[in-house]
C-alpha cells in the first residue's frame, strides 16, 4: 500500500523485485517503472531508499523498453542482498534527501582479501553513488549507456572501477569520522576515503 503526505502525493510504495542483468550491475542504480517514477516525483538520478529486511539505497533510472508497463524494480545481486530480499520479493521504495559524505570507510568483504589500489581510485569508482553503512558493494561493473541518458548520469555510468567487493564500514560516524550521522550518503569530490585492510572493525 502506498503512503501519502498531507497533500496526497505518494511518498512511498511497495514494488516487486526483479534481477538486473549482469551487464548493468555494480553501479548503484535501480531500474524503476515510469509510473512509479511519476508517482514518487522522481527524476532520473534521484536517490531512493529501498526497504526490505534491511535498508539500502540507489539512484533511480528509467526501465528498459521491454519492461514498459511492468510494475517491478530491477536490482542487482548485491543490492538485493543489501536489502535482504530476493527476486520476487517486495520492497518499499521512497524518494529521500541525501547528503555528500564527509568520509567513507571501506573494508574488504572477505577476511582473506586485502584492499589494493588508491583511495582516489575508490573515490572515482563510487563518486555520487548512494551508500548506507553495512552495504556490500562492488568496485567493478559494466553498464550500457544509452544515447538519451542525461550527462550527469552518463558520467556516473562511465566511472572507472576495479574488481573488488568491499563493505561500507562508516559514513562519517560521530566521534570517529567527522560527526556526520549514519544514513544514506554519497562520496563527492571532497569526501575523504579511508581503507581498512581487514574486514573486522568495531566503531
Amino acid at each position: 500500500m502506498a503512503e501519502t503526505d498531507t497533500i496526497d502525493r505518494v511518498t512511498s510504495r511497495k514494488v516487486q523485485v526483479a534481477s538486473l542483468p549482469p551487464a548493468d550491475s555494480g553501479r548503484g542504480f535501480a531500474r524503476l517503472p515510469d509510473s512509479l517514477m511519476d508517482e514518487l516525483g522522481l527524476s532520473e538520478g534521484d536517490v531512493i531508499e529501498i526497504v526490505g529486511k534491511r535498508t539500502t539505497a540507489a539512484r533511480a533510472i528509467r526501465p528498459y523498453g521491454e519492461d514498459e508497463g511492468i510494475d517491478i524494480i530491477r536490482l542487482d545481486g548485491l543490492q538485493r542482498a543489501n536489502a535482504g530480499v530476493g527476486s520476487g520479493d517486495f520492497v518499499e521504495v521512497k524518494k529521500i534527501k541525501s547528503k555528500p559524505a564527509t568520509r567513507v570507510v571501506f573494508a574488504p568483504a572477505q577476511n582473506n582479501i586485502r584492499l589494493q589500489g588508491s583511495s582516489e581510485a575508490l573515490k572515482r569508482s563510487f563518486l555520487g553513488r548512494p551508500l548506507t553503512q553495512g552495504d556490500t558493494v562492488a568496485t567493478a561493473g559494466q553498464q550500457r549507456v544509452n544515447a538519451d541518458v542525461p550527462d550527469h548520469i552518463r558520467q556516473l555510468l562511465n566511472a572507472p572501477a576495479f574488481a573488488l567487493q568491499v563493505i561500507v564500514k562508516g559514513l562519517g560516524l560521530p566521534g570517529f569520522l567527522g560527526g556526520m550521522p549514519s544514513g544514506v550518503r554519497w562520496p563527492s569530490t571532497r569526501t575523504v576515503i579511508l581503507q581498512l585492510q581487514e574486514q573486522r572493525w568495531n566503531s
